[in-house]
This record gives structure tokens, C-alpha cells and sequence, in this order.
């Protein structure tokens, strides 16, 4: 099989199976100790291999287009593969940039979060202000309810006190059970609407708080990477 070095110095040693067993390639490099190498040589790429159309591996220290296009394997310095990459394809990086934007406008959205409430220790003082407002306002609306439904009783005793005399019940108590039992549904309405309203806040600020405390402990991720 043909094997194809690109990229190489003059003096490196390669010992590489880069097709089959039967593949050996030896280019000439001094002799360093072994107690030189180190860890970080197991991990760090040293070489770039990929094949053609035609299965010819091609070895090179820097990665081109034909890699990118092809799709490659990295080598440490042992020629041990650490990462292997696709070929690029334009609906893969489609994917690929759609991911990114979406996890940069997740980052913006955090920032946005930040400069809004600036820790979840304040957004926490916000949300028990609001809900303390709101739990007033509750307090204040039963008040008036339980007014309007002693009125309510009061009007329906006196129109039962006429029935029982057998006499007809005036237009002015018909008129005012009416329209306190009006007054009272639309009261009722109001205070299940600031009841659902204290569970929003609750629910939302729960999410506001969760989330500054998480980016108070991760802030690289508000970080964008480098092009």
C-alpha cells in the first residue's frame, strides 16, 4: 500500500500501522531517553492521518482541507490514535452551527439574567418583597370579601323576614343581594387570580434563583469561546 508523509522534519521516527500490520514506515530521528517522555505526550495530537478515496493514508503534522474533508484520526507521539474526527460535511455543519448559536444565546440570556438581578441573593429579596406585597393585597381583598358576605347575610335575613310575613320582598334588598353577590364573585375572581399570580412568582423566581446560583459557581460559562 502507498503511504504519504506530509508535513514531517527531516529528522523524526516514525513507527506507525497506518493500513495494515504488514505497513511500516521508519524515518530516521535522534535517540532520546525514555524517562524524557511525558504524560502529556499521551494525550497532546503530534500527527494527523487520514485516507483518500482510494484508502492511501496520509500523515501530515498539521491538519489541511483534504483532512478536514476526509475525515482524520489524531496521534500522540506513541502514533496511538487519542480522537478521531468525521469527514465534514455541510449538513453536519449546519448542525453543528446551529448548536452553537443556540448555546451562545443561552450564554447572552444568562448574561441578560445577571444584569437584571444581579446575584440570586438579590433576586431572592425580590421575589419575598413581591410575594409580601401580593400576600397584603390577599389579606386586604378577604377583608372586603368577608364585609360584603356579613352585608350579603344581613340582606338575605331581611328578605326571608319578609317571606315569612308573607309580604313581598322591597325592590331595594332584591336589588342590593343582587348586586352584592356580584361584588363578591368578581371579589372571589380577584383574589384566585393574586392566589395564582403569588404561585407564578413563586415558580419563576424558583428558576431565577436556581439558575444565578448555578452561574455564581460556573462563570465560564458566561464565557464565549474563541473563534
Amino acid at each position: 500500500m502507498k503511504f504519504i508523509a506530509t508535513g514531517l522534519t527531516p529528522y523524526v521516527l516514525l513507527v506507525a500501522m497506518l493500513a495494515t500490520p504488514a505497513c511500516l514506515i521508519l524515518v530516521p530521528t535522534p535517540v532520546h531517553a525514555a524517562n524524557n517522555s511525558s504524560k502529556n505526550d499521551e494525550v497532546k495530537a503530534r500527527w494527523y492521518r487520514y485516507y483518500n478515496s482510494n484508502g492511501t493514508p496520509t500523515l501530515s503534522s498539521v491538519i489541511t482541507q483534504e483532512h478536514v474533508k476526509n475525515g482524520y484520526e489524531a496521534l500522540n507521539g506513541s502514533m496511538l490514535v487519542i480522537k478521531r474526527v468525521p469527514p465534514f460535511s455541510p449538513e453536519s455543519y449546519e448542525r453543528a452551527k446551529s448548536e452553537r448559536e443556540r448555546i451562545e444565546a443561552k450564554r447572552q440570556d444568562d448574561r441578560n439574567l445577571i444584569a437584571a438581578h444581579v446575584s440570586s441573593t438579590q433576586a431572592a429579596a425580590k421575589r419575598d418583597q413581591l410575594l409580601l406585597d401580593m400576600s397584603g393585597r390577599t389579606q386586604y381583598l378577604g377583608t372586603q370579601l368577608a364585609t360584603m358576605q356579613m352585608e350579603l347575610a344581613t340582606d338575605v335575613a331581611a328578605a326571608a323576614a319578609y317571606e315569612r310575613r308573607q309580604k313581598p320582598i322591597p325592590a331595594a334588598v332584591s336589588q342590593r343581594m343582587a348586586d352584592k353577590r356580584e361584588q363578591i364573585a368578581q371579589m372571589q375572581n380577584n383574589i384566585s387570580a393574586l392566589q395564582k399570580r403569588q404561585d407564578d412568582v413563586k415558580a419563576k423566581y424558583g428558576q431565577i434563583i436556581a439558575r444565578l446560583q448555578y452561574l455564581e459557581s460556573h462563570r465560564n460559562v458566561l464565557i464565549s469561546p474563541k473563534s
